[in-house]
């Protein structure tokens, strides 16, 4: 009888056992996972945890810089159309700059017509003044002359058509070095103006630079958060 407890309690044993084993399979837990101690699975699933919350923390964190980089794209695309106003306003101001030169340059055209015709007139009854038909017609006007009196009288209306005529060329040439004057001054207007565009052009391609610079920042921040998501 003895001998019989003892083989009914070994089978009872491995019965046990054996259902155990089952249970675990039948679960889907490791075999080895079955091994480790309550305290050694509790220590795994608090590591399993903390790198959650570092995955977690970081994605936190790349979403921020991503809102960072949309902030700046904006600040940046705002400064771009400010210097695309301003670019606009130049070239206007440099296309009313040329306008106003080549106006100049007619006029003063114009001008130079004006002097050389009068010169022209003046040297023109100059000459018939002094050589007509080999003789002088002043000295004719003024032998002509009924008194003294008379003839100075023409003496004076004489030289007051040679000064007239001095004067007016005079003043025409004086209109055009006015006109020259201002030319040059439009001419370093539009220089300044080119300058000052050139400038802007700059400014607008280092904007541009730093916003290209931003979405390649952005492409590779929405690379790393995908990666920490998985």
């Amino acid at each position: 009888r003895r001998e019989r407890n003892r083989i009914i309690s070994f089978l009872l044993a491995f019965a046990v056992v054996f259902v155990t084993m089952m249970g675990y399979l039948s679960s889907g837990v490791p075999v080895e996972a079955a091994s480790k101690t309550p305290e050694e699975i509790r220590a795994e699933q608090a590591a399993l945890d903390q790198k959650i919350k570092d995955a977690e923390a970081k994605i936190k964190n790349t979403q921020q810089q991503l809102n960072a980089e949309k902030d700046k794209q904006a600040s940046i695309q705002a400064q771009i159309t400010n210097v695309e106003d301003q670019l606009a306003l130049y070239l206007t101001k440099i296309d009313t700059v040329n306008l106003a030169i080549e106006q100049k340059q007619l006029e003063i055209d114009t001008k130079e017509a004006e002097i050389e015709s009068n010169e022209d007139l003046f040297a023109e009854r100059v000459h018939k003044m002094y050589m007509n038909n080999n003789s002088s017609s002043m000295l004719s006007t003024l032998l002509s002359a009924e008194s003294f009196s008379d003839f100075l009288n023409r003496t004076e209306i004489l030289k007051r058509v040679s000064e007239s005529d001095n004067e007016l060329i005079e003043t025409l040439r004086k209109q055009k070095e006015d006109l020259k004057t201002m030319k040059t001054d439009l001419e370093n207007e539009k220089a300044e103006y080119i300058s000052t565009k050139e400038e802007i052009v700059q400014k607008e391609k280092t904007l541009s630079d730093l916003y290209s610079q931003s979405k390649g920042q952005e492409s590779a921040l929405k690379q790393a958060e995908k990666k920490t998501q998985e």
